[in-house]
C-alpha cells in the first residue's frame, strides 16, 4: 500500500515496463506497506454496490464504500505477513539479465551473418 506523493507527470518517459508504450508517465509515492496478504483474507468483505461479490473479484477502479475500505485496510495492517515481493526481487533481477544476454547475443550474432553475407556479396561482385 502506497500514497500517491505527487501528481501525474506524463512528460515522464521510462523503460522500466515491459510493454513501454502501454503505461506512459509518473509519479511518486511514499511506501506504508509492502507485504503478501492473500486474496483469502479479503473475501469475506462484500461489496453491495457490486452485485454483493467479494472485493476480491472487483477490477480496478471499482469504487469501494468508505467502511469496506477501512475493513480492508485493517486486514492489511493486522496482518502477520512472512513474505513480500522483495523476496522476489533477485529472482526477477536475473531472469532479466538472462533474457538482455539472450536478446544481445542473439543480435550480435544476426549483426555478424550480415556482415559476413555483405562480405561474400562484396566477393562475388568483385569477380
Amino acid at each position: 500500500m502506497a500514497e500517491m506523493m505527487s501528481p501525474l507527470d506524463y512528460e515522464h518517459q521510462t523503460d522500466v515496463w515491459h510493454m513501454s508504450n502501454k503505461w506512459q508517465g509518473k509519479f511518486e509515492v511514499k511506501w506504508i506497506y509492502v507485504k503478501d496478504v492473500p486474496n483469502q483474507q479479503f473475501r469475506n468483505i462484500r461489496l453491495e454496490n457490486n452485485e454483493n461479490k467479494p472485493v476480491t473479484n472487483s477490477r480496478d477502479t471499482q469504487e469501494i464504500p468508505y467502511e469496506k475500505g477501512k475493513l480492508m485496510l485493517k486486514t492489511l495492517h493486522m496482518y502477520r505477513h512472512k513474505t513480500s515481493i522483495f523476496d522476489d526481487f533477485q529472482y526477477y533481477e536475473s531472469k532479466q539479465a538472462e533474457e538482455t544476454t539472450t536478446t544481445t547475443t542473439t543480435s550480435t550474432n544476426q549483426d555478424h551473418r550480415r556482415q559476413r553475407l555483405s562480405n561474400r556479396t562484396s566477393q562475388l561482385n568483385e569477380e
